[in-house]
């Protein structure tokens, strides 16, 4: 028969134990993410290289309006009757030759005759075209427009 000071004695000599064995534990996860945090960083730093390396070969440019082709959009007479005013975005589709192919309201100002004389004024407009790898192709740019009454 084990009397209960060896048992008591084992016990206690498995408790001292423990702290070292949470020791070693906390060191080897520190470990595994020192190890994973240093594959992060190389992994980041190669992805990095990879997105500027392949936006120097195939460099986009979005189409750019030629202001000095382009009128000021002239107020409609209903929406200076009706004080309307508001923002219009909208995008228009440019082709290789810099003229407008297509356009679409993004968010209108509030007034459908506001909107109408923005896209009608910003159509006639030439635009620097959009190029991919210096190329000039058709590309979409968007437009913010402000109606102020004052």
């Amino acid at each position: 028969m084990v009397s209960c000071e060896n048992n008591c004695h084992m016990e206690i000599k498995k408790l001292n134990y423990a702290p070292l064995l949470l020791t070693s534990v906390v060191r080897a996860i520190s470990h595994i993410f020192l190890i994973f945090g240093v594959m992060m960083k190389k992994s980041l730093i190669a992805a990095l290289f990879l997105a500027s390396a392949s936006s120097v070969f195939a460099s986009e440019m979005s189409p750019v309006l030629e202001k000095q082709s382009c009128e000021k959009p002239a107020y409609p007479k209903a929406s200076l009757m009706n004080e309307e005013s508001g923002t219009v975005v909208f995008s228009v589709l440019v082709g290789p030759d810099g003229n407008v192919m297509d356009s679409k309201i993004d968010k209108s100002s509030g007034s459908k005759t506001l909107d109408k004389a923005a896209l009608k004024t910003y159509a006639a407009c030439k635009f620097k075209p959009g190029t991919k790898d210096g190329k000039p192709q058709q590309a979409w740019t968007k437009i913010e427009y402000v109606w102020s009454l004052t």
